[in-house]
Formats: structure tokens, C-alpha cells, sequence
């Protein structure tokens, strides 16, 4: 059958410097009809390898286990997320990041961080049978070794940004629907706790010192009066004496009080209007979708890829079987061109021998 099929071919003077360009030239030079015949020919074979590749593939996705992908999303917040998407779709994203620091233009790559991924990596989950107990995604991995298991939780996770709307979606996907939906709500609780407990913004800092200050201030006002207080102690007459000194050095005393207390009230009047500051700082994580509860498997597509599988096999061994009959073809030509000299040879010796 090989050397049927050769006989279809337009075989050329083989050029090894154009090796590529020759074979790619003698196969368009196929006869369309004959290669059909060919093919159908190996009919049988074709659908053999086809049946293998479905039964390979079959039998690995037989024990890759079904994937569930849970999805939250998250609304834009911040006076800045519209210059700052802006910014960054321009390449001048971190100019003036100080004035959106309430932007949610963060959340990202605050997600992405490794202390918000621990912090989920740590957290023992509850639901279903394991409602009682829980566990943790160590033993869901089956590794102990942080690298590899931040990494495992990289590659189950995806948070994406809309750079046009600002909307941030995450999605996990794991063998357990209840899982997937309990690590996404991990997700939002640490970045929620971080807003609130962990995040530095200019208001916090202005607290933070506002409260120092003012508690220095308490501190020393507290002791101007002690000092008064025993100075008139110390000089009991202090109210009805003429003596210069004494009264000099209780005008002294007093206005140092005044000046103490009018700086200490100060402070901490500007502390507790930053303390209200503060608060509306805490950026809020504005949640659109709730994490779902996915009923229908995300992963594999076991009859695509079966399908898929198949084309391939089938493909493979039409490719397999026309390159191998063009290389027995090309093969025989090669040969019978070294044949045809010792031919001629042997046929003049044969006619010098009966010339004689």
C-alpha cells in the first residue's frame, strides 16, 4: 500500500540543502483524490488511534477530581478611583497615591499580599461534615512548607480589576463547593479587618500623635499645679501677704497653669475631631455579590477535552501515516538512483563479453 501511495507522489532530485522546502513542496503537490483513497484505506487505523487517545484521556480525567469556583465582587470606593484608574492606564499609576488612600484601587494587590494570603492560609475552615472539627488549607494541600502553600493558594485564587469600572471581582475554585465560597469570604473578612485594624492613613497618624501630645500636655499641666500647690503650701499666708517675691512667683505659677491648660484643651480638641476623621477614613468595602454557593462543577470540561482528544488522535495518525509513506517513497527513488549505475555496468561488460 506504501508503494501505491508513493506512486501519487511528484518526487524530485533530493537536495539536501533545501530538504525542508522540498518536502514541504512535494506534499502540496498531492493529489487530492488519491490521498482520500488513501486515507480511507487506513480507515480502521485512524479510528483505532482516535478510540486510544478518548481512552487515555478518559481514564486521567476519571481521577482528576470535579473543580467549584466561587465568585464576590466588589464596588469602587474612594474619591480617587477614577484618577487613579486613569493613572494607571496612562503608566503614571503611584503619582499622588497619597490623596487615594481611600481608594479601592489597593484592594488588589492588598488581596495579593502575603500577610492577607497567611492569614487565609491559617484560618480552619467549618462546613459540612467537617462543621465540627474544620480544618485548615495545610492539610487540604498536604503541605506544610509556606512557599508551596502560598503558591497553591495562588493558583486556586484569581482577583482581577476592571480598569474601566473599577469593579473587583475574586474568584476561588476547589474541590468543595463550601470551601470555595468559605475562602472567598476569608478573602473579604482580612481585607475588612485590614481596613480597620491595619491600614496607616494620614487621619490614623494624626491620632496617633494628636493623643501623645495631648497626654504629654496632660501630664505636664498636672504637675504646674502640684507645683502650686505646694508653693502655697509651703507659704500658708500666701493670700494675705505684700511680699513681691511670693506674689510674683504665684502670678508666675498661675499663668504658666493658663497657658498649660489653654494648650491642653486645644489638643484635645483637635484629637477628638480627628478621632472623627479617622473614622470616616476606614475605607469601606463596598461588597455587590455576596461569595456564592456554585452547584455547577467549573472544571475539567471532561467532554471537551475527550472530543478534543479524539481530533487530536485522528490528526496525528493521518500526519503520522502521509509522512511516513512520503519518506518510503522518497526513500525508494533514492535507492533506485544508486541502482541504475551498476545496471549499465553489468549491461556493457555483457555486450563487450559477446563482442568478443
Amino acid at each position: 500500500m506504501f508503494k501505491k501511495f508513493g506512486n501519487i507522489l511528484k518526487i524530485r532530485k533530493p537536495d539536501t540543502a533545501n530538504n525542508g522546502l522540498t518536502l514541504i513542496g512535494d506534499l502540496l503537490q498531492l493529489n487530492i483524490i488519491s490521498i482520500g483513497r488513501y486515507l480511507v484505506g487506513n480507515f480502521r487505523l485512524i479510528i483505532l488511534a482516535a478510540v486510544i487517545c478518548i481512552v487515555i484521556s478518559g481514564t486521567i480525567l476519571y481521577f482528576i477530581p470535579a473543580k467549584f469556583c466561587s465568585y464576590a465582587s466588589i464596588l469602587p470606593s474612594g474619591k480617587g478611583d477614577n484618577l487613579s484608574l486613569l493613572k494607571e492606564m496612562t503608566g503614571l499609576a503611584g503619582i499622588g497615591s497619597e490623596n487615594d488612600e481611600n481608594s479601592s484601587i489597593l484592594y488588589p494587590k492588598i488581596l495579593n499580599s502575603r500577610q492577607i494570603k497567611e492569614a487565609v492560609l491559617n484560618y480552619r475552615y467549618q462546613y459540612g461534615s467537617q462543621s465540627q472539627t474544620g480544618f485548615t488549607l495545610k492539610e487540604y494541600f498536604g503541605t506544610t512548607i509556606n512557599e508551596h502553600l502560598l503558591r497553591n493558594l495562588e493558583n486556586i485564587t484569581s482577583i482581577d480589576l476592571d480598569k474601566n469600572t473599577g469593579l473587583i471581582t475574586i474568584s476561588v475554585e476547589s474541590e468543595y463547593p463550601e470551601l470555595s465560597q468559605a475562602i472567598v469570604q476569608r478573602y473579604l473578612a482580612e481585607l475588612e479587618d485590614y481596613n480597620i485594624n491595619r491600614r496607616k492613613s494620614s487621619a490614623s497618624e494624626r491620632v496617633k500623635y494628636l493623643k501623645r501630645e495631648s497626654t504629654e500636655r496632660e501630664i505636664e499641666l498636672k504637675q504646674a499645679e502640684d507645683n502650686l500647690e505646694q508653693y502655697q503650701m509651703a507659704n500658708r499666708n500666701w493670700d494675705m501677704t505684700a511680699d513681691p517675691e511670693i506674689l510674683s512667683n504665684l502670678n508666675r505659677k498661675k499663668r504658666e497653669i493658663m497657658a498649660k491648660t489653654e494648650t491642653y484643651l486645644f489638643l484635645k480638641n483637635q484629637y477628638d475631631l480627628a478621632k472623627l476623621e479617622a473614622q470616616k477614613d476606614i475605607p469601606i468595602v463596598r461588597i455587590l455579590d455576596n461569595p456564592s454557593l456554585p452547584l455547577v462543577k467549573s472544571g475539567p470540561q471532561r467532554l471537551m477535552i475527550i472530543l478534543f482528544s479524539g481530533i487530536a488522535g485522528m490528526i496525528g495518525i493521518i500526519l503520522f501515516l502521509l509522512m511516513l509513506s512520503f519518506f518510503r517513497s522518497n526513500h525508494k527513488v533514492v535507492s533506485d538512483q544508486f541502482e541504475m549505475p551498476v545496471i549499465n555496468r553489468q549491461a556493457t561488460m555483457t555486450a563487450e563479453e559477446v563482442t568478443r
